[in-house]
């Protein structure tokens, strides 16, 4: 899909994770063969057309099949577009069809397994590559797969790679950072439910209008923070190499809290 029409731009108000994919390094290229070994087996091919049937055995004893995960993707893919792919309208129906809400954070999980490169769509080799890698070619067999998708957000090393993906997938193509307002739904999204401090921080950037955006050291810095410092703040160092968004941060957390105490006593 080298030479395809390069993707719309997404507007702010459909870029919620499920309407979402997002921009990632640039694919591999494909692999060359080893020269044969006349006294050798046949190697099984590494990755199948995007069309036809593969003959890989996956977990419920059956082969995969291409051509039933094409008719997967032809039933949600946007009609009119010069590059086959999912877009807003179609990516809603397959959450639908999934039984998940479209700003679910599971959302995320399976951007991150087919390595989206933009909010808002899914392009056809997207798809096809990410799903069959998983060994999925049924809408079924997705809809069986949720609840493993929902598990590797509890793997501390899966979740630091979903957490850093969604920067990449989250920001517009050739911008630096993450818009303010979609930096505060992802972090509602991925931070709050897991780390007491995230809710102060999204307090934060709600009410502050210094930063119109957060950039990768900002975001990466965002979740070791929440993980090693103290909900109290008491193991914070003031002169460690923290980003300043976070500094100014701690700085009104904590004068926050003494205008709290002050009017109680």
């Amino acid at each position: 899909m080298g030479n395809t029409k390069s993707k719309k731009p997404v507007k702010a108000a459909d870029r919620s994770p499920v309407k979402a994919e997002l921009s990632q390094p640039a694919k591999d290229s494909p692999r060359q063969a080893p020269p044969q070994n006349p006294s050798a087996k046949p190697s099984t091919p590494s990755s199948s057309k995007s069309v036809g049937t593969k003959a890989s055995q996956k977990e419920d004893g059956q082969a995969f099949s291409a051509k039933r995960l094409e008719e997967v993707f032809n039933k949600y893919k946007e009609e009119g577009e010069d590059e086959p792919m999912i877009g807003t309208t179609g990516m809603e129906k397959f959450c639908q069809d999934l039984e998940i809400d479209p700003e679910d954070v599971i959302t995320l999980v399976i951007a991150y397994h087919l390595k989206a490169q933009q909010m808002g769509c899914f392009t056809k080799e997207e798809f096809m590559k990410g799903f069959e890698a998983l060994g999925l070619d049924t809408l079924d067999k997705i809809k069986k797969h949720m609840p493993k998708f929902r598990a590797e957000l509890d793997d501390a090393v899966t979740f630091k790679n979903i957490y850093r993906f969604t920067f990449d997938f989250s920001k517009e193509p050739q911008q630096k950072c993450i818009d303010i307002e979609i930096a505060q739904v992802l972090i509602g999204l991925l931070l709050v439910d897991r780390h007491a401090l995230a809710s102060s921080f999204l307090e934060f950037l709600k009410q502050q209008d210094s930063y119109k955006g957060l950039n990768v050291d900002q975001w990466t810095s965002l979740l070791e923070f929440c993980k090693t410092i103290d909900v109290n703040f008491g193991n914070y160092d003031e002169n460690g190499a923290w980003p300043c968004v976070l500094d100014e941060w701690v700085t009104w957390a904590k004068e926050k809290k003494e205008g709290e105490e002050g009017a109680d006593s």
